[in-house]
């Protein structure tokens, strides 16, 4: 993890380095006030989480936005009832046509991180007890994080919401109007229809972010100003239904912070007017401009796919001087998941990895369908006409040598992407 890790986090993180060390595998329970978290490890490795803040609203965002073509409510009646149904139905919507393991993998990643940003809000203003449970269960990781990754990333998150006016409020808050008249007075009569549609209070950031297939951090930040104006609230709400299940079970605990949701939508409806509603709020991030402050989403994003620290440093130092937000990933087996969550403009893939290679992921690339025209650029010492040729094969971009030539990178870049504005 980061050596830049706040005084807050310092015991968890211990907590969390004990696991890893020890190849710790069962239940980590995790408990903050009167919120609680289940992280299970498989020797030392995170493959699962549950409970916490809205773990149900959870459950249906990780499926509308990473396993569209499943029935998440048809799933769920599929699946025995018990404490782990939600883990079993990935293991269920693996088996469903049109599903791939890339798929799971990258719905297990999101999940993951978000849970671990709550944890971290959580532990910014109280104390924590975690209670080790040897594994008692037969569960099968569909996939393995490493414990640095996991919580590294979800830092560099907690940082970039701190950064923002968004610092004390929870992404699973819900955005609702109080004052129409002082909508009126901050946008168009127009703008503020568009807004009250979406801001009824009975959706999450989180929600809404998938339900318009916006970057949360980005949505979140263009809903600030009316909440300064007193024009909109965050407001706490409800988790959303258990589906039914094959067999009774107890509802999961919904964590803090749940009030009555004010709107009288059915509760697991949250997605059922995803098209009506970006028909009617595609421009909402401009409708509320003229009441925010400048975005820093606007820089171009440049991913960096490399298992050496030393290597990515030099890029960041290069690429960020330049204006460009840099996000680098030191396990490749994470490179997909991130790249689904920051949307980048650019991949920069090192050639030479363990587990898996430059060749390999990128042609992973390839085959999900929202990263299958990303510019990928190779960089590798290897630079033979038989790697460019397999480069090429794999469909990447460019092809770069090491180590990493400022001038030659800022080149290629520049060729591939619009120079940003560095005082955004």
């Amino acid at each position: 993890m980061s050596s830049r890790i706040p005084p807050f986090f310092r015991q968890f993180a211990n907590v969390l380095v004990t696991a890893a060390n020890q190849h710790f595998s069962g239940r980590l329970e995790v408990r903050v006030n009167h919120a609680r978290w289940n992280v299970f490890f498989h020797v030392g490795r995170i493959f699962w989480v549950d409970e916490g803040i809205h773990p149900l609203r959870r459950w249906r965002r990780m499926f509308k936005r990473f396993l569209p073509q499943c029935d998440a409510n048809a799933i769920a009646a599929m699946t025995p009832a018990g404490d782990r149904w939600t883990y079993l139905t990935l293991r269920a919507a693996l088996q469903q046509p049109g599903t791939t393991r890339e798929q799971i993998h990258a719905a297990i990643v999101d999940c993951v991180m978000e849970t671990a940003f709550d944890i971290l809000q959580a532990l910014e203003k109280s104390s924590f007890n975690c209670i080790y449970h040897a594994r008692n269960e037969s569960m099968q990781p569909l996939a393995l994080l490493k414990v640095n990754t996991v919580f590294g990333q979800a830092l560099r998150q907690w940082e970039a919401w701190q950064d923002t006016d968004l610092g004390d409020y929870s992404p699973n808050l819900a955005p609702r109007v109080v004052s129409m008249e002082r909508l009126r007075e901050l946008v168009s009569a127009q703008a503020a229809t568009r807004v009250a549609k979406m801001a009824k209070g009975n959706r999450s950031l989180r929600d809404l972010a998938v339900i318009l297939d916006r970057d949360l951090l980005r949505l979140s930040r263009s809903l600030t100003g009316g909440v300064r104006q007193k024009a909109l609230a965050l407001v706490p709400i409800d988790d959303s239904s258990m589906p039914k299940l094959a067999q009774p079970l107890t509802p999961l605990s919904t964590g803090t912070g749940a009030s009555k949701a004010s709107s009288s939508q059915p509760p697991g409806d949250e997605f059922a007017d995803r098209a009506s509603m970006q028909a009617g709020i595609e421009d909402i991030s401009d409708d509320l401009a003229i009441i925010s402050r400048p975005e820093n989403g606007s820089k171009p994003t440049i991913v960096h796919v490399d298992d050496s620290p030393q290597n990515c440093g030099i890029a960041r130092a290069i690429l960020e001087a330049e204006g460009y937000r840099y996000i680098d990933v030191n396990d490749p087996l994470q490179a997909i998941s991130t790249m689904l969550q920051a949307k980048p403009q650019l991949v920069l893939l090192d050639l030479m990895m363990p587990v898996i290679n430059g060749y390999e992921l990128c042609s992973q690339i390839r085959r999900v369908s929202s990263l299958e025209s990303l510019p990928v650029v190779m960089l590798t010492s290897q630079d033979g006409i038989v790697d460019r040729m397999r480069a090429k094969m794999v469909k990447a971009t460019a092809f770069l040598p090491k180590p990493i030539d400022p001038s030659k990178l800022l080149n290629t870049v520049k060729q591939l992407l619009p120079i940003p504005n560095r005082t955004s």
